[in-house]
């Protein structure tokens, strides 16, 4: 009887252990995370202001998504039969997120998507990565051969979409 007491102790240690080590984790993300400037918009048209909006919401959801890639990657998830359905939605939300931006991408004039290319902002990053990925980002691509983990693809789209962030906010300079 005293090895069942030990058995329930040993697995409470364990969830112990998982939830302090969880709250560290949140802890260090919360403290790493940074203080978005608020976005410049009255220079553009409201249509390129939604735009720009729309991409960092997009980039700042995408952050917990690389985070919940990453914990499942590594293993420190536990994975339940739910649980794999709420990461395969999620996953299926990014696709939909990125394929949306990149209609609207499609659907700005030529000069709005030059503006994005002379500021250095690359929407072909994002859609190529789309294509890799084959439309839609799937649980069993998580490590694809050849290319890098699931989250380290999402971060790449991430810093793409913080330049295109950054090349609408630039003023166009005028010389006189």
């Amino acid at each position: 009887m005293g090895w069942v007491f030990v058995a329930i102790a040993c697995a409470a240690a364990v969830g112990l252990f998982r939830i302090a080590r969880s709250g560290a984790d949140n802890r260090r993300y919360l403290e790493a995370g940074k203080n978005e400037a608020p976005l410049e918009l009255d220079h553009l048209s409201a249509a390129l202001g939604r735009f720009v909006s729309d991409t960092r919401l997009i980039r700042i959801s995408l952050e917990s998504s690389v985070r919940t890639i990453g914990q499942f990657i590594k293993g420190d998830l536990e994975a339940t039969n739910d649980d794999r359905d709420g990461f395969d939605q999620m996953l299926l939300g990014v696709t939909r997120n990125l394929a949306d931006w990149l209609a609207t991408v499609d659907q700005l004039d030529e000069s709005d998507r030059q503006r994005i290319s002379d500021g250095g902002g690359n929407p072909a990053v994002v859609r190529s990565t789309l294509e890799l990925e084959g439309w839609a980002f799937e649980r069993r691509n998580l490590r694809m051969r050849g290319a890098p983990p699931m989250d380290v693809r999402l971060k790449a789209i991430m810093d793409e979409l913080h330049k295109v962030e950054t090349a609408l906010q630039q003023r166009a300079r005028i010389y006189r």
